[in-house]
């Protein structure tokens, strides 16, 4: 066994996927992305959530109470991250990120046109917000787009970059977690992602190739990186399924490119994100 760092326990336990929270004060709206909340009850539905005064929403939610929860997927990944890492006091982040805001039914705050869902809050309990900065959020609506083709959501894992979740589909649908697809693409360079981690997320018969697949072209290539490595194996088996020999190329070089993009890397969750 070999030790980590206490404070990377979040990538070991974090449940949910990335989201981005609007608020609103004095009638300007503001996003940020959070990656600490967790669900607390079920009737009446309750959020916990992680908003500190380093983050510039800290004050309009403890002014107006009020915020939406709205839930990206992996096509906004690179938005996502680049909205943490700008604060709503300095820029326009709807207008600067070309996001569409969309009004509400019961909070002032509002919903994003972009995202798959979005959730409209109110604060049900801040007795906890002092000492921990733990908003207890109550949900009060759900707005889906059932439409969407991307589903899939992100994820924040350790070290410090993204995981896409299998598409996720609402319990409406299905009275369980769905049992989705066991490929877990990464949008981030794998410099430091576990080599026996990407075989087991392969699984099987493919985590056998690509153990081969690694043997070889480190051998041959030593200048690629891991990440491009990766790209190319799972760019490979995705094309396999592709319905064209167009897609199954357009495939191959989307991949490479999201993984080997040096700024598509998740927030610090140290408090970098600066709301």
């Amino acid at each position: 066994m070999k030790e980590m760092p206490a404070s990377h326990a979040y990538g070991l336990l974090e449940p949910g996927p990335i989201v981005l929270v609007t608020t609103a004060l004095n009638g300007k709206p503001n996003v940020m992305t959070m990656g600490f909340h967790m669900m607390v009850q079920h009737a009446p539905p309750l959020i916990g959530c992680v908003i500190g005064p380093w983050d510039h929403s800290y004050r309009a939610l403890r002014e107006s109470r009020e915020c939406v929860i709205a839930i990206p997927t992996v096509d906004l990944a690179r938005t996502v991250v680049d909205i943490g890492n700008c604060s709503g006091d300095e820029v326009d982040k709807f207008e600067k990120f070309g996001l569409s805001p969309v009004s509400a039914q019961d909070v002032g705050p509002p919903l994003i046109g972009e995202c798959l869902a979005n959730i409209e809050c109110r604060i049900a309990d801040d007795t906890m917000v002092e000492t921990y900065s733990l908003f207890l959020l109550e949900a009060l609506r759900i707005w889906i787009d059932p439409d969407r083709k991307e589903r899939r959501t992100l994820s924040s894992s350790w070290p410090s970059f993204f995981l896409t979740v299998p598409d996720r589909k609402p319990r409406t649908e299905c009275a369980c977690h769905p049992v989705a697809s066991i490929k877990a693409w990464m949008v981030t360079p794998l410099a430091d992602f576990s080599f026996l981690r990407t075989i087991s997320v392969l699984g099987g018969a493919a985590g056998a190739s690509s153990l081969v697949f690694f043997t070889v072209t480190e051998a041959v290539t030593p200048g690629f990186s891991r990440g491009f490595r990766v790209g190319v194996l799972l760019s490979a088996l995705d094309a396999v399924s592709a319905p064209s020999t167009l897609s199954a190329l357009l495939t191959i070089v989307l991949r490479i490119a999201i993984l080997n993009s040096p700024s598509v890397r998740s927030p610090d969750h140290s408090g970098a994100c600066t709301g």
